[in-house]
């Protein structure tokens, strides 16, 4: 720990504040500053010396700072790499500096466009970018652990691409409700947010974001003219964009985060992901339960209502949506470690167990109609690479585990590493999964529910070994599975075994 002197270099003491963020544990407020030359510093003000000097550091101000306490900073804590920070107290002495300084100077960020945002998916990367805000729509509390609260704004710029910036926690209350007592088109800079794959490639705020609205800058006063002058056009996009259905991106995953079912958590205490992936196939079983649900088109969230009814989504915020029938149902999730079951929703059903809501809601509907003759097939020949996502939900009191399918992927193969398993040409064929029944006697009715469900596992279990795909070298083979190819290996000895001494009967008798 030192001091910094007040000799120190008067070009590294004037410091124009161009940032603030919070950070959590709170009463910790953090700042990133230029100083004359360009470069820049991190700097940090705790506890209760926030309130003694929150009206003297302003935006775009300049300042001489001496006295500040240089301290090594934490990897967590660091804004830009940086691992030395200003630890500024009630003793450090501030004095303003009439300096003629541009803000364009002082922002001196590399904003990233919209179209290269993919670059920037996944992981802890942050970027920062310059954008209109095109509409604000009212805070939602979301159905996940903890009740958070979530706030989407939508963005524009000169590319026409809007695009979804979700604030969360204080973001909400702070520039949030700023945003929404504005004029329209106001302009945004978020420094260090995350691209998030919700809806195509869309941004979020993190603990250590930073916003800075209607900055006065060259670049900011450009595009909020050029927002003027299109307003008829943006306005367009926005409406075409809310009223499409919410699109999610899934992104391949690395081989390292694929874990065995085994490993998977089984109580919410467990939980340390937003999302799991496990490697393996995919069957129903379960031929007792409902295979679709009533639901917002949008953000597929049950409701309690008639088909195509119009409707205000409380979920989503969407206006004058109409009710539609949605595939949803358990599935059966099995590895080399053992099995574990999912939700599977609509178009995940529909792409590869070839159904949809429409369908299943008609045939429930009527009499004498099993819904589980709508499906061509009950599993799924080839091996898959699955994205779970857990969910809580109570139970008598208790919180209880389950999870939803939340993206699939073809498995990777040693000799087509690149290539989609079902076909050689990577596009999908219905054929390649198709599951066929050798008996003709055994049929999918409701008295035969244990006979099928025996019939399925027998079909996961002895797939051709030729078919099936890489899996972890971590997951062990399980006990039931070991124990099927053991008997299956001691039939056709067996059998092999009477063969021959059939043969060796009929030749003694052909002698005699």
């Amino acid at each position: 720990m030192a001091s910094v002197p007040p000799l120190f270099p008067l070009s590294l003491l004037l410091c124009s504040l161009s940032s603030f963020f919070f950070l959590v544990p709170p009463f910790l407020l953090s700042f990133s500053s230029s100083t004359g030359r360009g470069s820049k510093v991190q700097a940090t003000i705790i506890e209760d010396d926030i309130e003694k000097l929150e009206d003297t550091l302003q935006f775009y101000n300049t300042y001489l700072i001496s006295n500040a306490v240089v301290k090594y900073v934490l990897p967590k804590y660091r804004l830009n790499n940086f691992e030395w920070q200003w630890t500024i107290n009630a003793n450090t002495l501030i004095q303003t500096v009439d300096e003629s300084l541009s803000h364009d100077y002082l922002l001196n960020l590399d904003f990233v466009p919209f179209e290269q945002f993919e670059q920037h998916s996944g992981g802890q990367t942050t970027i920062d970018i310059l954008a209109a805000v095109a509409r604000v729509q009212p805070p939602k509390v979301l159905s996940k652990p903890g009740n958070p609260k979530a706030q989407e704004i939508i963005l524009i710029n000169q590319e026409l691409k809007p695009t979804i910036l979700t604030f969360w926690d204080d973001f909400i209350t702070s520039e949030g409700q700023l945003l929404q007592n504005m004029s329209p088109y106001p302009v945004l800079i978020g420094i260090r947010v995350r691209v998030n794959t919700y809806n195509g490639h869309s941004l979020s705020s993190r603990p250590g974001s930073c916003f800075v609205i209607d900055p006065d800058t060259m670049a900011a006063h450009t595009l909020k003219a050029w927002c003027t002058e299109n307003k008829e056009t943006i306005e367009q996009l926005c409406d075409e964009f809310l009223a499409k259905p919410i699109v999610r991106i899934v992104p391949n995953p690395d081989d390292k985060d694929i874990i065995c079912i085994t490993d998977v958590p089984k109580t919410p205490e467990m939980v340390e992901k937003q999302m799991y992936w496990i490697q393996g196939k995919i069957s129903i079983v379960s031929l007792n339960q409902n295979f679709w649900h009533m639901a917002c088109p949008n953000c597929r969230k049950s409701i309690i209502a008639r088909d195509e009814v119009i409707f205000d989504c409380f979920n989503c915020n969407r206006k004058k949506v109409m009710a539609k029938p949605s595939a949803k149902f358990e599935v059966l999730l099995t590895d080399a470690s053992g099995s574990m079951t999912a939700t599977m929703f609509e178009s995940y059903a529909e792409e590869y167990f070839l159904v949809d809501g429409k369908k299943l809601m008609k045939f429930a509907a009527e009499k004498d109609q099993n819904v589980i003759a709508v499906f061509p097939k009950l599993a799924l020949e080839n091996e898959y690479r699955i994205q779970l996502k857990p969910r809580e939900y109570p139970s008598r009191g208790v919180k209880l585990l389950a999870y939803n399918i939340g993206g699939i992927k073809p498995a990777v193969t040693e000799d087509k590493a690149n290539e989609d398993p079902l076909t050689e040409t990577g596009k999908y064929s219905p054929a390649a999964s198709e599951v066929t029944f050798e008996s003709p006697e055994l049929q999918l009715s409701e008295h035969a529910k244990t006979s099928t469900n025996q019939l399925l596992r027998l079909h996961l279990d002895f797939s051709d070994s030729s078919q099936q795909k890489t899996r972890p070298e971590s997951c062990p083979t399980s006990a039931e599975e070991t124990g099927w190819l053991t008997l299956r290996s001691g039939i056709f000895a067996g059998a092999v075994a009477l063969t021959g001494i059939g043969v060796l009967v009929y030749l003694k008798r052909s002698n005699l």
